[in-house]
């Protein structure tokens, strides 16, 4: 048999393999086990590993007995066994070796506490898992089918949940499915992370069948297949809203404007100044300006303490500084400062003092009726009038109305105003990332995406304000005829659940709550193991050390010995010590950004960027939720997915081949 024909099995096998990790860890639970949900989908992942590494190692055997290896020396064979993130994974796994070893508990470090069981044998399972998605996923067509499993397991456990949401249900579960689903996770907040994950994956699929098979204009390929996918969007996103999890939506929200910021071509924008660095140096200074951003938005940081105030006010108008220069004059030089470069700044300025003393300040209610209405007409002026404006400061008006758009997205249903602000937000996001036809000027950035992708993006904004804002509408009709019944209260209870939860930012912010009291209680734990930390795992043996007496009195009476910190970054700083944190989160997820948007910018004309975009939207939802959570096998699995396809992505040079750019925005 030739060394092609067996390559072709060993590689179905691999992909048959992988295809069925997503489809168990997403669906796989048992009633059986008295853990139903993490003890199962664990064992799913270690049986996996471990059929692949068998089967890895078998195929090397056979390759090697039968000479169908080429003969390389040991730095040849080592080099290729790259995956551009060896050597900090290699650090990783030592770091918490040496951890183990010394931990408090070293049982609890290798096997892992009850349930959670994430100790060094489950950390190595996970290694493993970037490993084998960046190495055997060599092809097109494997990753497609993978992103295939990704969006049909989703949608699979998403028909579970909204089955759920109607109070139909296949099993008895000690809390109310019905109020927050949670399908087949064990927790609404692992689930609602999960769905919001895969978002923009699904999203990136169809903006790549779009551009890829525009010349052909194939009608299953541009019409259906988008089509089909869309409608998993919508479910997904809708069972995200229905597990509603506040950590969640930071995520969400941050990780998407980055996404939309990336797929419109908004880093970094200019033809005539365009570099790799400037690409890098915009993509950091924006996303830390999105983060403060999004913080001072959603808790009101600024009113805490006006130190904090100050802060947030110096780094966001040294990002429209900063802006100026990347987005609206590149070739601004100092010496050559005019009147003109003076009011175009003075005019950026204007707009967004605009926005915040009028609409995160909700200044206009001072006014009365005459002023709420004087400020919804001036927002109607002011986009109008930005449409008017020289093609250089598109892009960043584009970038701010991104921005605004995803801040303002979970409270869109809160009242009639905030629903009209959108709407103002969504014209904006029209008129700055539409090309107008009757504009004789030079493009003034970088620009290759059609406008049926550029559709695509302006219908998500739309369906995601719609999803949240249909279920409040009658609740909102009835108040302006008269006062809702106890019985039409009732038919919203998930809104009710909702909304509460998005009310409740600004007091968990200010005035604190059980996690919080949780964050404070690990100070003296990382002070004390500071080098190697407590041990893998050892959270819940460890904090009764450290617990403050009135973490019991917010949490309620129960769960007074919690297994998690709910944040990642203060568990891995408690339990792997600071060594653990610099190599993971500077080593290995500074490392995996940095290789991803280089490989962003070298597929920069090619329609596979879309998936880069996509798993980088993914796993940075997922480190934005865990500032509030923690990972669970579920969550963890595929956000080491996500990892190892985008290095598979850059690694091989099958996902640079038969790439056609359209560049006719008239499709």
């Amino acid at each position: 048999m030739e060394k092609t024909k067996v390559n072709t099995i060993f590689n179905s096998i691999f992909i048959t393999l992988l295809f069925a990790l997503i489809i168990g860890n997403a669906l796989f639970f048992s009633t059986m086990t008295h853990a139903v949900f993490e003890v199962n989908k664990l064992l799913w992942l270690r049986l996996i590993t471990m059929v692949v590494c068998f089967v890895w190692f078998f195929k090397y055997l056979l390759f090697k007995d039968n000479d169908l290896m080429p003969k390389q020396n040991f730095l040849a064979s080592f080099k290729s066994l790259q995956i551009g993130l060896g050597i900090p994974l290699l650090l990783w796994l030592l770091v918490n070796i040496l951890s183990t070893i010394f931990s408090q508990n070293i049982r609890l470090s290798i096997l892992g506490s009850y349930d959670r069981w994430e100790g060094i044998i489950t950390i190595i399972n996970y290694v493993l898992l970037i490993y084998m998605y960046a190495k055997l996923v060599t092809k097109q067509k494997h990753f497609l089918w993978l992103v295939l499993a990704i969006i049909l397991s989703a949608s699979l456990s998403s028909v579970y949940g909204v089955l759920q949401s109607l109070n139909v249900e296949f099993f008895s579960w000690s809390m109310d499915s019905a109020k927050r689903v949670f399908a087949c996770i064990n927790n609404p907040v692992h689930y609602s992370a999960y769905v919001g994950m895969i978002v923009p994956l699904c999203i990136s699929c169809i903006l790549y069948l779009t551009e890829k098979h525009h010349a052909t204009n194939s009608f299953f390929w541009t019409k259906i297949a988008p089509l089909v996918i869309f409608l998993a969007i919508v479910l997904i996103y809708y069972n995200q809203f229905l597990s509603y999890s506040r950590a969640t939506w930071i995520g969400f929200i941050g990780a998407m404007t980055i996404f939309y910021l990336l797929v419109l071509g908004n880093f970094n924008p200019h033809p005539q100044r365009a570099s790799k660095k400037l690409f890098f140096l915009d993509f950091f200074v924006t996303s830390l300006a999105i983060a403060v951003f999004y913080l001072y938005v959603i808790f009101n940081f600024h009113l805490a303490n006006p130190f904090i105030a100050m802060f947030i006010f110096i780094i966001m108008v040294s990002y429209l500084i900063f802006n100026y220069f990347i987005l609206v004059n590149p070739t601004f030089k100092p010496r050559f400062f005019s009147l003109e470069t003076f009011r175009e700044i003075c005019f950026i300025a204007g707009g967004i003092l605009l926005f915040y003393f009028l609409f995160l300040f909700n200044f206009y209610q001072y006014l009365g009726t005459i002023g709420h209405y004087l400020y919804l007409a001036l927002g109607v002026i002011y986009i109008f009038f930005c449409k008017k404006l020289k093609p250089a400061l598109k892009p960043f008006f584009l970038r701010i109305v991104i921005m605004l758009i995803f801040s303002s997205l979970q409270f869109v249903s809160i009242s009639w105003t905030s629903m009209y602000l959108y709407l103002l937000l969504i014209i904006g996001f029209y008129y700055f990332s539409f090309q107008d036809s009757t504009e004789r000027v030079e493009k003034t950035f970088y620009d290759s995406l059609t406008l049926r992708n550029k559709n695509w993006l302006l219908l998500f904004i739309v369906v995601f304000a719609i999803i949240l804002i249909v279920p409040t509408i009658p609740a909102h009709l009835q108040k302006l005829i008269s006062q809702p019944s106890s019985t039409q209260t009732q038919d919203f209870q998930i809104l009710e659940n909702v909304y509460s939860k998005v009310d409740s930012y600004k007091t968990i912010a200010i005035q604190g709550s059980a996690r919080t009291s949780m964050w404070r209680s690990s100070l003296p734990w990382i002070k004390d193991f500071w080098l190697l930390g407590s041990g893998p795992d050892t959270i819940k043996y460890m904090y009764p050390d450290y617990r403050e007496p009135q973490y019991g009195i917010l949490e309620g009476g129960h769960n007074f010995t919690p297994d998690r910190l709910h944040n990642e970054y203060l568990n891995v700083l408690a339990t792997k010590g600071i060594l653990g944190f610099i190599i993971y989160y500077l080593g290995v997820i500074l490392g995996w950004y940095i290789l991803i948007l280089n490989g962003y910018y070298q597929l920069r004309t090619h329609a596979f960027r879309f998936f880069l975009a996509g798993c980088l939207a993914g796993v940075t939802i997922y480190l934005g939720q865990v500032m509030f959570n923690f990972g669970v096998v579920a969550t963890l699995v595929l956000f080491y997915i996500f990892m190892g396809l985008g290095l598979a992505i850059i690694k091989y040079p099958d996902f640079r081949t038969n790439e056609n750019i359209a560049r006719d925005h008239k499709l």
